[in-house]
């Protein structure tokens, strides 16, 4: 019995610990970090705790936030190079954020539902983008991405669907990875070239000649896009492309599009989709049109 009773005790324990290892007060505001390697001695800036779905994850995600370039503790520097996931998810207060070159990575969820948020000043030395990063920053109206960025996870803006947005992304000219067109970020490598991320107002008008091969998986995922007309050259619409596009009321679909991924089109407005004959592959759940089965196939 009393090593039952042990090992319960040390079960419960972490339940009641910090979420961080430490914290530092930085321009007036407290910031939470996770030590990710002692001997590079590389940090993350995380969460106070966890909120749950509607909480206050971090309690100083307030006004304009400054986050270092590395932060002190316990007689040693520490670099800081991310900005863990969901390190101010709900900062429902937070305006702006400033972050530095040393940041490399923007976790998953890292400004989920900070919806005052307006200005994010991204620096040189940004590789990599989480999905749903910005999920619900609908007052956030454009954003800038640095040369040095090489990968963006896939729906990095949605949750627009309870107000929208419209958002002006731009990116450095020299990023070998991506490029902006019509207000959409786009690879710049072909076979294949893809549409990965897509906002409110994008123009599809202007994609025309851009070679794309494919919209990217959930590219436009809750972004309230409301009308789509897919290029011809397009030959796949990944899954869940347009998932939760709730605005969106017409699509036209492209003669070289062979592939429609799973869910491209669930929980939208569509009442109809007219799919072309060259479409060989539908995924699942593409028929569940505002809870009808609609589709017109030429």
């Amino acid at each position: 019995m009393r090593k039952v009773f042990l090992f319960l005790v040390a079960w419960l324990l972490p339940m009641g610990m910090d979420a961080y290892d430490f914290s530092a007060v930085y321009e007036g505001k407290t910031i939470y970090y996770n030590i990710l390697n002692e001997e590079e001695k590389t940090v993350e800036v995380t969460y106070k705790e966890d909120g749950g779905s509607t909480g206050n994850w971090n309690s100083d995600g307030r006004g304009t936030v400054v986050i270092p370039e590395s932060v002190e503790y316990e007689g040693s520097t520490y670099a800081v190079v991310a900005l863990g996931q969901s390190a101010y998810r709900h900062a429902t207060g937070l305006t702006e954020i400033h972050i530095p070159s040393s940041v490399k990575t923007l976790g998953a969820s890292v400004f989920h539902d900070c919806t005052a948020l307006k200005s994010v000043t991204l620096s040189e030395g940004l590789e990599t983008i989480g999905t749903q990063a910005f999920d619900y920053c609908r007052n956030m109206h454009s954003i800038h991405f640095p040369s040095t960025l090489k990968t963006i996870n896939a729906s990095i803006f949605g949750g627009y669907h309870d107000g929208g947005t419209v958002i002006e992304v731009t990116i450095a000219e020299d990023n070998p990875v991506y490029y902006v067109k019509g207000n959409a970020i786009i690879t710049k490598a072909d076979n294949p070239r893809v549409l990965v991320q897509g906002v409110a107002n994008t123009d599809f008008s202007q994609l025309t000649e851009e070679g794309i091969d494919k919209i990217g998986n959930s590219s436009f995922k809750q972004v309230k896009i409301k009308e789509v007309v897919v290029p011809e050259g397009v030959t796949e619409i990944g899954s869940t492309a347009f998932y939760a596009s709730s605005a969106l009321v017409s699509v036209a679909l492209p003669h070289t599009l062979t592939t429609i991924g799973t869910g491209s089109f669930m929980q939208t407005k569509l009442k109809t989709v007219t799919i072309p004959n060259s479409v060989t592959t539908i995924g699942e759940y593409n028929q569940e049109i505002e809870g009808e089965t609609n589709v017109e196939i030429i």
